[in-house]
Formats: structure tokens, C-alpha cells, sequence
């Protein structure tokens, strides 16, 4: 797994993404294989000569706590990093474009307030509500949002050198879909502690990033993929398998990247694989070859006719559907229709359900999501019929013109239920919500 990196682009169009193998420049030492960490052995002049080899981008991000060079965040390799490569964006040499330092950090980095499940959080776990004290502290003012990870350490934290921060999102259990709510709700932590705009209103140093497929992350979960095939018919001559993650729900990941990657930080980091063995070819009656850094199991060719070929050519298809490659796009497209409104702040939208007759309210505290991520059977819900949270709603209001959405992650994909947004006094709309899909509204307030 790797992130799109731009490397034929010019520098101001570029995306860096850095892994701690590109940290293995002449002269380096091997990776630490002792009872330490992959970077231990780096020094200061190792990490300068390897910022040096990697040219000023548009922005950039890395893997640096991962892969044979990888490093905790409290290492001296870790910070020397970043320092290295502010001092090459001062240089005019280095960067004759005079390119910002725009670099999110480690994705996924411990650093962050990430969210993480909320029993895990706390100690003992348990199922420990988001409406739990030690959720809605982080929240309940600044210093307590700097509270919450290292990332804000004075004059030790990486917003102190100016690294920005990212709010990553796997898919890390079978049931992922309430896990939208610890993602909103580390985005808008993040958000009040960095504290460089108005609520509602992203910080420039906040992005966010996913991946359209599941990988468990914990011992319970670290093999929910193993022996998950994709298939693929190749025209009459036979089929090619590849042991692949299963792919998130499509409509799911689109609210996401729409709610909390366009709505809560300053946009989206597309996260994809880098080999040509992955991308898309023209023609479907051809493969890709197996990625050579992986296990002949992952790739099967299962002819018609025994004995027959894989048709394997530069131009042929990849096993794996590919549309989750859309979803950036589709949620851009949404946000792009929200431009009459853009500067103003997202507010909680308030709302009912039509069956119901009682108004969710937003609440005054900031912790409307925690609310909304606790509601009904809250997130440990189990059994067919059980619904872990409910719809989350944002609207903007520029002169008067109001952009308003609703998104419920709660949801079965083909469940339906009416709801009544009423962002401002003189807006109501009726809609009939599909459970795990993105609505939006572009309306205007009449004055009267």
C-alpha cells in the first residue's frame, strides 16, 4: 500500500510521498536490527543527504513510522526529518520556486489525535460511550484539544516546526461503518487545537486521507482479509485471482471524504497502490502481470483449457474493481457545487425525524457528534436490527444562499427513512434518506 506520488510532474504540481526506505541513500547504514528501531542508526547528516535526494513539492507527506527505516515519533531521526527538509524549502537553491513547506507528516502517525475505536481509548475498554467524559473533554476547549496528542507539545510537537497533520481512515474492522464518527470527531479535536480559524472552518495544516478498502488493524483483526480473492473472467480463455482487501462500500466512502476530508480539513490525499501491475490498462481480454514483490499465492491463472497462457500484457486489466478510485472525485464534484458558501463556517444542521416529530438539536459544546455517534444503540450495537448512531448534518450560510448535506453512516445501504432538515428558520427540506448515502441541498434563505 502506497500513496500516489507525482513523480514525472514539475515541482510546483508535484506530490511528495516519503517512505523510510528512501532514507537509504549512499552511505547510510544498514536498518537497525537490533533491539531498537529500523532508523536508529540514521544520523543527522544521513537524514539531510536523504531530504536532499527528494526535490520541494506542491506538498508532501510520508510513511517514515513504517518500512525497514521506520521510527517512532519520540526518535531524534524523526524530527531531524523535518528539519531537514524546512531548511531545504528556505534554500533558494534547493527550491528555486520558493515552494511553501506544506508537509501533513506521518500518516496514520501516533503523533495525531486520530480517533481511534473509542473503547481503546479508555483504559480497561469496555464499551465506553462517545458521549463517555474522557470524549467530550478533548473538546471542551483549546488547551484541552492540545491535551490530546503530542502533536502540540510546545517547542517539541511537529506544529511547532510547522508539519501539518492528518487524519487517516482505514476501514479497520468488519463493521466499519460508525467509525465515520471517531474520524469527524478527530478532525474537529485537531481543529480547535491547532486554532488558526473560526469553528467550523478547516486549518490549512489539517488533511485527511483514506483508503477504499478494509485491512484490520488490531490481533483480533490483523488477518480479517487473508484468502479474500477477486475474480475476473478474461474473455473466454479462463480466469486470473488476486488475494486482494475487500473493498469499503462505495456511496460509504464517498460521505466520508465529502464530511470529514472537504467539510472538516482542507481536502483529500489520494491513497493508492504504486505499482504499474495495479492500474488500469485498455484492454479486458488481457491481465496484469503479478507484482513482483509479492506471493505467487496472490495471483492464480485458471485457464479454460489447461495448459493455456495468461494473456499477460502492459495494456490488460487489473483484477480488482477499480471504481473506488472515484469517490475522491464524486465527493469534490459534491463540494464544488457548495462554492456560493465557501469562507463561511459548517454549523450542525438541525433536523428531525419525519416519524418521529422531535428535533435533534445541535448541542452548544462541540460535542454534537459525539451525540450523534452515541444515539440509538451507539456504537457496540449488535444483531440485525441494531443502528449504531445516527444522520450527521452541516450546513453553510453565505448572504443567502445555504448549502446544507446529511449523511448517515448508521444506515443498512439499501434502508430508507424520511428526515426534515431545517438549517435556518426559512429552509426546510423533506428528504428521503438512503442509509449510507451522501445528500446535498444548494438552496437559497427567502427573507420575509
Amino acid at each position: 500500500m502506497q500513496a500516489v506520488m507525482d513523480s514525472n510532474l514539475p515541482d510546483n504540481q508535484r506530490i511528495n510521498w516519503t517512505h523510510s526506505k528512501n532514507l537509504q541513500t549512499p552511505g547510510a547504514p544498514p536498518p537497525y536490527t537490533g533491539d531498537g528501531y529500523g532508523g536508529q542508526s540514521l544520523s543527522n547528516d544521513d537524514m539531510i543527504r536523504a531530504s536532499n535526494s527528494i526535490p520541494c513539492a506542491l506538498f508532501e507527506a510520508n510513511e517514515l513510522q513504517e518500512g525497514i527505516y521506520g521510527m517512532p515519533n519520540y526518535s531524534p531521526q524523526y524530527y531531524q526529518w523535518y528539519a531537514a527538509r524546512m531548511q531545504k524549502y528556505r534554500d533558494p537553491q534547493a527550491n528555486p520556486l520558493g515552494l511553501p513547506f506544506r508537509d501533513f507528516g506521518t500518516y496514520g502517525g501516533d503523533a495525531n489525535y486520530n480517533g481511534d475505536p473509542w473503547n481503546f481509548q479508555v483504559p480497561g475498554g469496555g464499551d465506553t460511550s462517545p458521549t463517555d467524559p474522557v470524549f467530550k473533554q478533548k473538546i471542551s476547549s483549546i488547551d484541552a484539544a492540545r491535551q490530546s496528542c503530542n502533536y502540540f507539545f510546545p517547542l517539541a510537537g511537529l506544529e511547532a516546526m510547522g508539519v501539518g497533520a492528518i487524519i487517516k481512515h482505514y476501514a479497520d474492522q468488519p463493521d466499519y461503518a460508525s467509525r465515520y464518527y471517531n474520524k469527524a470527531f478527530a478532525a474537529e479535536v485537531m481543529a480547535k487545537g491547532i486554532n488558526d480559524t473560526p469553528a467550523g472552518i478547516p486549518p490549512s495544516q489539517l488533511i485527511y486521507l483514506d483508503w477504499g478498502k478494509v485491512e484490520g488493524l488490531g490481533v483480533e483483526n490483523g488477518s480479517l482479509h487473508n484468502g479474500y480473492y477477486f475474480t475476473r473472467s478474461v474473455s473466454n480463455l479462463g480466469v486470473v485471482k488476486t488475494d486482494r482487501h475487500p473493498q469499503v462500500d462505495y456511496d460509504w466512502q464517498v460521505g466520508n471524504i465529502f464530511g470529514v476530508g472537504f467539510c472538516r480539513t482542507i481536502g483529500y490525499i489520494i491513497f493508492d497502490e504504486r505499482s504499474v501491475n495495479d492500474q488500469f490498462g485498455t484492454n479486458p481480454n488481457e491481465v496484469k502481470a503479478r507484482d513482483p514483490d509479492t506471493s505467487p499465492t496472490t495471483w492464480q491463472w485458471q485457464p479454460t483449457t489447461p495448459g493455456t497462457p495468461a494473456p499477460i500484457t502492459p495494456a490488460g486489466y487489473p483484477t480488482e474493481p477499480c471504481r473506488w478510485h472515484d469517490a475522491g472525485f464524486e465527493a469534490a464534484y459534491y463540494y464544488f457545487q457548495c462554492s456560493r458558501t465557501e469562507g463561511a463556517p459548517w454549523q450542525y444542521c438541525r433536523y428531525q425525524f419525519k416519524a418521529s416529530g422531535e428535533w435533534v438539536e445541535p448541542e452548544t459544546d462541540g460535542t454534537t457528534i459525539l451525540e450523534h455517534a452515541a444515539a440509538f444503540d451507539g456504537p457496540y450495537g449488535t444483531g440485525p436490527s441494531a443502528r449504531r448512531g445516527r444522520p450527521d448534518a452541516m450546513f453553510r450560510i453565505k448572504d443567502n444562499a445555504v448549502d446544507v448535506w446529511v449523511f448517515d453512516p448508521s444506515r443498512g445501504k439499501n434502508s430508507y427513512e424520511t428526515i426534515i432538515l431545517n438549517p435556518t428558520p426559512n429552509v426546510l427540506i423533506e428528504v428521503n434518506l438512503q442509509g449510507s448515502k451522501l445528500a446535498l441541498f444548494n438552496t437559497v434563505e427567502f427573507f420575509f
